[in-house]
C-alpha cells in the first residue's frame, strides 16, 4: 500500500525526503553525529539498548567520555586524521556502558564535508 507520499504502507508513512530519518531512527547500529570538536550533536535510539545510554544525554558531551578510557587515544588520534585527511576511516574499540561495562565495536567514522569545510564526522 502506498500513501500520498508514496512510500510504503504497513510500518512509517513518510515522504521521499525522510527515508534516511526514518532508517537512522530505526536502525539497531549506534549513530552519532559529532561536530569538529567532537561534540555530540545527535545519537540514534540504538543507545538505549546497546549501551544503556539515553541517546538525549549524550548530546552536547564528548564522545571521548563514551569510550573507554585504554582506548581514547586511539580514538582522539584516529578522529584527527578524518578531519585532516577527510577520508573514511574504522577503528575497533571498546564503548562504555550505563551500567560500566564496555562493548567492543567496529566503528566506522565519515568526515561530513560541506562548501569545502569538514564540519563533522558521523560515526556508524
Amino acid at each position: 500500500m502506498r500513501n500520498k507520499d508514496d512510500a510504503v504502507g504497513g510500518g512509517v508513512a513518510v515522504g521521499a525526503k525522510d527515508y534516511a530519518a526514518v532508517a537512522a531512527q530505526h536502525a539497531r547500529d549506534l549513530i552519532l553525529l559529532l561536530d569538529s570538536e567532537g561534540t555530540v550533536l545527535w545519537a540514534s535510539p540504538s543507545h538505549r539498548e546497546v549501551v544503556k545510554t539515553e541517546p538525549q544525554s549524550m548530546i552536547g558531551r564528548r564522545n571521548l567520555e563514551f569510550v573507554h578510557p585504554d582506548d581514547r587515544a586511539r580514538a582522539r588520534e584516529a578522529f584527527a586524521r578524518r578531519m585532516s585527511s577527510r577520508k573514511s576511516e574504522t577503528i575497533e574499540l571498546r564503548l562504555l556502558r550505563g551500567d560500566g561495562s564496555a562493548i567492543e565495536v567496529e566503528s566506522l567514522g565519515v568526515p561530513i564535508v560541506s562548501r569545502g569545510t569538514v564540519f563533522g564526522n558521523l560515526y556508524l
